[in-house]
Order: C-alpha cells, then structure tokens, then sequence
C-alpha cells in the first residue's frame, strides 16, 4: 500500500471518530452514558473486554511503532476516540507490519 494512501486513510479513520464523537456529544451525556453501562453485568463485560483490547493493540504499538511521539499519541486518543485509532494506524503502517512479519524482514 503507497505511503500516501495509508496516510490519507488514517488521517480519514481519525477524522471519522471525531465526528462520531461530536454527534454523539450533542444526544446524550458521556458521564450519564456511561453510568447506565456500568449498571448492567454486561455492560461492565464489555468495558474489561474494550480496554484488553486496547492494551494489547497498545503493546503492539510499542513494539512495531518506530517513532516513539507516535506511540505516545497513539496511548492518548485510543482510550479516548476507540478504535478508529488502531484501524488508523494499521492502515497507516501495513507495509512496516507486513515486511516485518516475513522472514528475514
């Protein structure tokens, strides 16, 4: 995948979970959300499930991410905008990941 297009698409993945956010801003609070979430036994499942996911995508970034700013940003806006942040990056870096899968990459 060109460099550009994988820029361009992260740079589109994050600009899609700002907008998501600002929509839902204006319907509901985030605090009253989120307390109605933590109230059903599946709701709280579902939270331990999104934050493993998002440590273990995390550690995948610090492992593979050659810039460390990166990375630092990237630990900052996952928890925050979800996981438009990890689709972003790994449309952002799939070729680094894809030659250091192969052998001898």
């Amino acid at each position: 995948m060109p460099a550009a297009v994988s820029a361009v698409s992260a740079v589109a993945f994050v600009a899609l979970a700002v907008a998501c956010a600002l929509g839902a801003a204006g319907d509901a609070s985030l605090g009253e959300s989120f307390a109605r979430v933590l109230a059903d036994p599946w709701g709280r499942t579902m939270v331990v499930d999104l934050n493993v996911g998002f440590v273990a995508f995390l550690v995948v970034v610090w492992l593979f991410e050659p810039r460390r700013a990166v990375a630092v940003v990237l630990t900052l806006l996952t928890p925050v905008l979800g996981n438009f942040v990890p689709l972003g990056w790994l449309m952002a870096r799939a070729t680094l990941l894809v030659q250091r899968a192969r052998p001898g990459g």
